[in-house]
C-alpha cells in the first residue's frame, strides 16, 4: 500500500502518465499522426527522467548511497537511446520500429516496477520528513511546473 502524500504516490501517478501515453503511441504509430504520440511521450519522458535526476543528485549530495540509482541512471539512458532510435525510424518513415517500441515499452515497465517496488518506498520509509518533502517538491517542481533548472 502506497501512503498518501508519499514520494511513491507521486511517482506511480506520474509513471502512469507515462504508461497511457506509451500506450497511445504504440496504438497509433503507424498512422500519419504517430509523430504527434512520440512528440507527447518524449517530452513526458524527458521531463521525469530530469526530474528524477535532480531528486537523485539531492540524495547523492546528503551523502545517502542507493544500490538502485546505478541501475535507474543506465536504465534512463537506455531508453533515451531507444527514443532516438523510434525518432530516428519515424524521420525516415519506416514501418519497422515496432521492435524499438516493444523494447521501450519492455525496459519502461522493469525500470517502473524497480522504482515502484524497490526504490520510491525504500525513500519513503529510511529518509526523514525534511528529505523527503526537499526531493517531492524537487519532483513537482520539475514535472508539475516543468523547470528546467
Amino acid at each position: 500500500m502506497v501512503k498518501e502524500g508519499s514520494i511513491a504516490q507521486f511517482m506511480l501517478r506520474e509513471h502512469g502518465e507515462i504508461f497511457v501515453l506509451m500506450n497511445d503511441f504504440k496504438k497509433n504509430s503507424n498512422k500519419d499522426n504517430a509523430e504527434d504520440y512520440y512528440k507527447k511521450l518524449k517530452e513526458k519522458q524527458q521531463t521525469h527522467v530530469l526530474a528524477e535526476e535532480k531528486a537523485i543528485i539531492i540524495l547523492n549530495d546528503e551523502g545517502k548511497k542507493y544500490k538502485e540509482v546505478i541501475t535507474i541512471l543506465q536504465q534512463h539512458d537506455e531508453l533515451e537511446k531507444l527514443m532516438r532510435n523510434i525518432a530516428e525510424d519515424l524521420d525516415r518513415k519506416q514501418d519497422n520500429y515496432g521492435g524499438n517500441i516493444k523494447k521501450f515499452m519492455d525496459l519502461m515497465k522493469e525500470h517502473v516496477q524497480l522504482e515502484n517496488i524497490k526504490f520510491y518506498p525504500k525513500l519513503d520509509k529510511e529518509l526523514t520528513s525534511n528529505q523527503k518533502d526537499t526531493i517531492l517538491q524537487k519532483l513537482k517542481d520539475v514535472i508539475l511546473g516543468n523547470i528546467r533548472a
